[in-house]
Order: structure tokens, then sequence, then C-alpha cells
């Protein structure tokens, strides 16, 4: 056991890896390529994700989440997700407010992947976060879509197109700007 044995996560350490205050801290192991694995248990009441009525527990499903690095070295957030058994929807598992809902990353890296992906390739991406790029991509177009569905074009009535090389080896981004400038 290491010095966060039981340790409420709500100081520097939770808002780093983004876990709420009704986990816990229950073990912390450090493995051979350095990776930090945070075994959390819930202590907040069981509740459906449907309707939001406090329900008796059912059962647990274990889940892991990546939550970027800390030092240069991979966190994994590992858990038992408690699934709530409510008489009016059954039995569903609870939300996780600090999980992505897109990938098994928390909330924080999946921000931090959909900014850097803005700037970066998809692949080097995923290697500063040691995630797989179909996980960037996943995230990516997800918060593309969320943006899209902001955007009110009907006003627009005329708009430039442009594309400019990056890197060598023929590599175009193409940008699509409102003429009037809206």
């Amino acid at each position: 056991m290491c010095r966060f044995t039981c340790m409420k996560v709500t100081g520097p350490l939770g808002k780093v890896i983004g876990i709420t205050d009704d986990w816990k801290i229950v073990e912390q192991k450090v493995v051979n390529n350095g990776t930090t694995i945070y075994y959390i248990r819930f202590i907040g009441r069981t509740v459906c994700p449907e309707c939001g009525r406090p329900c008796p527990k059912k059962d647990s499903v274990e889940v892991s989440w990546s939550a970027g690095d800390m030092c240069g070295f991979p966190v994994i957030i590992s858990g038992k997700v408690p699934r709530a058994r409510c008489p009016e929807h059954g039995i569903r598992t609870i939300d996780v407010a600090f999980a992505s809902n897109i990938a098994r990353v928390t909330g924080s890296l999946e921000r931090k992947v959909a900014f850097e992906s803005m700037r970066s390739t998809f692949t080097s991406v995923a290697s500063k976060y040691h995630l797989n790029t179909n996980t960037v991509i996943r995230i990516a177009t997800h918060w593309a879509r969320k943006l899209e569905d902001g955007l009110d074009l009907s006003h627009t009535t005329s708009f430039l197109i442009d594309e400019k090389s990056y890197k060598s080896g023929h590599r175009y981004i193409t940008f699509i700007v409102d003429q009037i400038g809206r």
C-alpha cells in the first residue's frame, strides 16, 4: 500500500487526474514501465442515471480509464462502477462524472486530446498521450461534430477556401472562411 491508501480524492491529485469527490483512492501501484495505476472505490450514493432516483446497488463493473501522463509516465484509473437497480428503468450503470462517454479516458484527458488534435496529427497526439490512434480520431470527431452543431451558416452568402501545405510530403490543411468575417 502507499501513502494514498483510502484517501478521498479532493486535493491537487484529484484535480490533476480529474476524479470527483464521490470516489476515493484505495491503492496505488507503479508497474515496470512506470505506469501508475490508481485503484478507486465509489463512496457516493447509487442513483439511476435516467431519473436520478436513489436506488439499491445491484453489482459493479470493472472499468479502467487513461488519465494521461504525470511526470512523463502514463496514469490509469481503475475501479468498479456500480450498477443501480431502478424500479422504473431496470439495471443501469451509474454515470461517472470524471469519465468520458466517448472513450475509456477521463474527461480532462478527452479535452486535452481534442485540443491537441486541432494543432497536430492524430498519430502524434496518440503517441503523446499513450492512446490508440482510433481513440484520438473518435474523440476529435465527436468534438468536431459538437462544434458543427453550434454553427449557424444561414447568413453566410460567400466564403473563401484556401489550402496550405504543412510538414513535408504534400500534406495540406483546408481553410474555409466567411468572406464577410462573421
